[in-house]
């Protein structure tokens, strides 16, 4: 419950700061979706943890005013970390953990210099992520551990991207790192020691309208 409500805040604040400018801007809506590859572990004490690729995939809705956007997107992800494993690992060794979730991401972005053709542009901004499937796997078993995993989890999103003109809309093209705001495992359960926090860059590309 807290780690919503601090989430529940900083997108409250996020919508703040941008709301102003529609005093002045033109306001303009596009439609997009897009996906890409995400390269993610994890940020703790494991320190064999190592990356994981994943799928990320999803829709957005830019609101456009001038220079600067209010954009939400509605994204599943696919994250997690591989362990390094010994040079005699055992049958029961886990290795590799998958954590999926879907993620609501409130990002500002900035245009600084754009043309009719091209809008290249940054941002940033929070994510609420919420777990919906939680996996370890060994060499010949895998096993739920949901239980041990916190439902929801609050990411801060920084990244740079380009619009490209095409047909009646956009190709769009954007390159991120997530880093996680609080931890991914509840260390309020005995197997677990370390809360770790998810971390992770993703390569998407899309199309808007």
């Amino acid at each position: 419950m807290k780690q919503l409500s601090l989430s529940i805040v900083i997108i409250v604040l996020t919508t703040l700061a941008i709301a102003p400018v529609t005093a002045d801007a033109q306001v303009d809506l596009h439609f997009g979706t897009k996906g890409g590859m995400i390269a993610s572990s994890i940020s703790s004490d494991i320190t064999n943890a190592e990356t994981k690729r994943g799928l990320i995939i999803g829709g957005f809705v830019e609101i456009r005013m001038g220079a600067l956007s209010l954009q939400p997107e509605l994204m599943y992800v696919s994250r997690g970390y591989e362990l390094k494993q010994a040079a005699l690992p055992k049958v029961g060794d886990i290795k590799e953990v998958e954590i999926n979730y879907v993620e609501l991401p409130i990002l500002v972005k900035y245009a600084p210099v754009s043309t009719q053709l091209v809008r290249p542009h940054l941002f940033a901004g929070p994510a609420i992520a919420v777990e919906i499937g939680a996996t370890s796997y060994t060499y010949t078993s895998e096993a739920e551990v949901s239980d041990l995993v916190h439902n929801v989890e609050v990411n801060g999103v920084i990244g740079v991207g380009v619009d490209i003109a095409l047909g009646t809309g956009n190709i769009v093209f954007d390159f991120r790192y997530m880093h996680g705001l609080t931890s991914t495992f509840d260390t309020g359960k005995p197997e677990v020691s370390d809360g770790g926090k998810n971390t992770g860059f993703a390569v998407m590309a899309g199309y808007s309208l």
